[in-house]
């Protein structure tokens, strides 16, 4: 069960969203070869409450911000990606960081092994980020 309430009567029924207090401390990496997506994303995570959201424009730009970057905690990456996928980011991601938590999003559905990480459809929706985030944490 979440701890994060997404009820609209958390929030007046504005359809804001409140601010997800796991992610007040966590830096996020954004990796997606679509720049208009990363900066979607980014904005949301920020409004979540996130720290910092980085975006990376493909696996080998993500693999090296994970290497200059210790604070990020937490990758939020795209399935398909024409320089490395979704899966080897994670994979040699996973190698250098054994503490990193993943979420992958995807235009794409069926037959991805994710290993166990939650997987979110594009578009992605906020709510859906949030309690794919918190899940993601908790494992």
């Amino acid at each position: 069960m979440s701890r994060y309430d997404l009820s609209a009567s958390q929030n007046g029924g504005m359809g804001h969203l409140p601010r997800a207090p796991f992610l007040a401390d966590r830096t996020i990496l954004i990796v997606d070869d679509e720049p208009l997506v990363a900066n979607v994303l980014a904005q949301e995570l920020l409004d979540l409450g996130c720290a910092e959201a980085i975006e990376a424009n493909g696996g080998v730009e993500a693999l090296a911000a994970l290497r200059d970057r210790p604070e990020v905690s937490v990758l939020l990456c795209d399935v398909r990606m024409p320089d490395l996928d979704g899966p080897e980011v994670v994979r040699r991601a996973v190698a250098l960081r054994p503490d990193l938590k993943v979420v992958f999003v995807t235009g794409y559905a069926g037959g991805l092994d994710t290993g166990g990480w939650p997987v979110l459809d594009k578009p992605v929706d906020t709510r859906r980020l949030a309690l794919a985030l918190e899940r993601a944490l908790r494992r």
